[in-house]
């Protein structure tokens, strides 16, 4: 990231630039700093932004070798245009045209995703500049937090720092926009507290616990697999995530046998002594299972479990398992 500070200090800029990594925070941050210091305010002249990959590389390209107008440069944005991961489809020469890109102009990918093999992403290399907007290890987002919140004028001590990094996971910009509440909440004050932070954060570990098990019982499995990912990044333990799948599946499998027995739906909380936004979730789970499908995973969960506590396989791998077989 120094070199597009000094770039922006020196006013003397690559003719591509490449954003890439799952930090939209980070991406943001310097897609603005760049277009900020090239762009004058309000000249949609010079300035285009396209996203998405449906766009038309051509009609980019083409643009990009236009002179800009009354202007020093002519700026293009591109995001998540996936031409990084694919060839482009119906242009052969999008490589070289790259590195064709007139001093005149400035594009800026911002991708979450690059193949490096590529011929594209070869000719980014060469001509222009690469910056990793990946996650940061964790002592590192801790550390930013910090600095964030004194920018912000706050104090906030390591611990504490890291607590929030626990509590809403690695993606930054969740974390920036928490820590915007949470300067809103301690008007007044100097600093930030773990009070404040369990008072107003949202938990995203809990948040994408419920997403994964609604995604497991709805038999979603790739969903389920991604989720499953995210909640191992947030350092959610696998014994955790079995004993939270078991009592799911044991939730479905209560609520589909007095489904089966002709219970009144009225008296699923009386019976069950479930929460109703449970019984809601869990009821319309279970008219997707069978009574024998659903004891069957439960007796899979308590299988992973032991084969975890044994040491009989790896937890991960064989938490994977036991998602492919109940969303089988």
């Amino acid at each position: 990231m120094k070199n597009i500070e000094k770039n922006i200090k020196e006013n003397n800029y690559f003719p591509i630039y490449m954003l890439l990594g799952n930090q939209a925070y980070l991406k943001n941050k310097w897609r603005n700093k760049l277009i900020n210091a090239l762009v004058n305010p309000g000249d949609d002249m010079n300035y285009t932004r396209f996203k998405g990959e449906d766009i038309d590389a051509n009609e980019i390209m083409s643009l990009a070798q236009t002179m800009p107008f009354f202007a020093e440069k002519r700026v293009i944005v591109v995001e998540e245009s996936g031409f990084f991961k694919n060839a482009v489809k119906g242009y052969d020469d999008f490589a070289e045209d790259l590195k064709a890109i007139p001093e005149s102009t400035v594009m800026i990918f911002c991708e979450s995703e690059a193949d490096k093999r590529l011929k594209a992403y070869k000719a980014v290399t060469s001509v222009g500049y690469i910056a990793s907007c990946d996650t940061p290890k964790s002592n590192l987002i801790a550390t930013w937090i910090l600095q964030e919140a004194k920018t912000l004028g706050r104090n906030i001590d390591k611990d504490t720092a890291a607590y929030l990094n626990e509590k809403v996971g690695n993606d930054m910009l969740l974390i920036s926009n928490e820590l915007d509440k949470l300067i809103a909440f301690t008007e007044g004050r100097s600093s930030i507290t773990l009070d404040d932070i369990n008072e107003i954060c949202t938990d995203q570990t809990e948040e994408k616990m419920f997403d994964f098990l609604d995604a497991l019982t709805m038999r979603h499995r790739e969903t389920a697999l991604n989720l499953f990912y995210d909640l191992l990044e947030l350092r959610v333990n696998e014994v955790y995530m079995v004993a939270r799948i078991s009592s799911q599946i044991s939730n479905v499998l209560k609520l589909r046998s007095l489904m089966d027995e002709g219970v009144d739906y009225k008296r699923f909380a009386e019976i069950t002594k479930l929460h109703p936004f449970v019984i809601k979730k869990s009821s319309s789970h279970a008219k997707n299972w069978t009574k024998e499908e659903l004891l069957n995973c439960y007796n899979l969960a308590v299988d992973t479990d032991y084969k975890i506590k044994r040491g009989i396989m790896s937890p991960t791998e064989v938490v994977e398992l036991l998602i492919v077989e109940i969303t089988g």
